[in-house]
């Protein structure tokens, strides 16, 4: 989601002008990180609002980035060890199984 977006979500954030979403990307705050790093003093000079707004957007800002990011979660991965697909290939293609070997090796 991209930062004007974001902001405008916020019920802090809902309460800037489009004047102040540009003179944010003026000044080359155009992400969440961009606006996180900039000091609280440059926001509440530059958006004349006051500080203690700047600090409401800053964490309204950082809870819906977290929701964001519990809602899409990990994408879910097999960490499987393969050797399931490592004997279906030695099969077709006539070979040994690879836990014929495993068990050979670890007899010795």
């Amino acid at each position: 989601m991209d930062f004007r977006n974001m902001i405008s979500q916020t019920p802090t954030g809902k309460q800037l002008s489009e004047y102040q979403l540009n003179l944010l990307s003026k000044n080359n705050i155009e992400t969440l990180f961009d606006f996180h790093e900039t000091a609280e003093k440059k926001l509440h000079e530059l958006l004349a609002i006051p500080m203690e707004s700047v600090l409401e957007i800053k964490k309204e800002l950082a809870e819906l980035s977290l929701r964001q990011s519990q809602v899409e979660g990990t994408p879910e991965v097999e960490y499987g060890t393969g050797i399931e697909k490592l004997d279906k290939l030695l099969d077709s293609v006539d070979q040994p199984s690879a836990w014929l070997d495993v068990a050979v090796w670890m007899a010795m």
